[in-house]
């Protein structure tokens, strides 16, 4: 059986939920728990952009209607969202695992739903 970490699609994946749990907790580290807010683009003394602002090198995913970066709503909210999808799973596996076990011991069902 090949080792889980040699498997590029596992290595893949991981790589991207590592990266953003652990970018969530830097750039909250780095920035606050607050995202940037602009509300209006100035060029000479004019406003000429409100919220929502467009993708620029100040807010690379731009804003929401409120001025909010959307980059740092991202990155401030990766982790809780992370964080639930592995409670979701963990508590899917504690209730599938002891399920399969009754269904196979006392029920004698086989994986296929099939009795034996």
């Amino acid at each position: 059986m090949k080792s889980v970490w040699r498997q590029p699609l596992f290595l893949i994946g991981f790589s991207i939920i590592a990266f953003f749990l652990g970018g969530s907790f830097v750039f909250e580290w780095i920035f606050g728990n607050v995202p940037k807010q602009t509300f209006f683009i100035e060029e000479n003394g004019r406003a000429v952009e409100g919220p929502p602002i467009s993708p620029s090198l100040m807010h690379p995913l731009g804003t929401d209607q409120f001025g909010y970066d959307m980059l740092a709503k991202i990155m401030l909210g990766a982790k809780y969202t992370i964080f639930a999808a592995m409670a979701v799973a963990a508590l899917r596996m504690l209730i599938a695992i002891p399920l399969g076990f009754v269904m196979v011991r006392i029920y004698n069902v086989n994986a296929l739903g099939l009795m034996h």
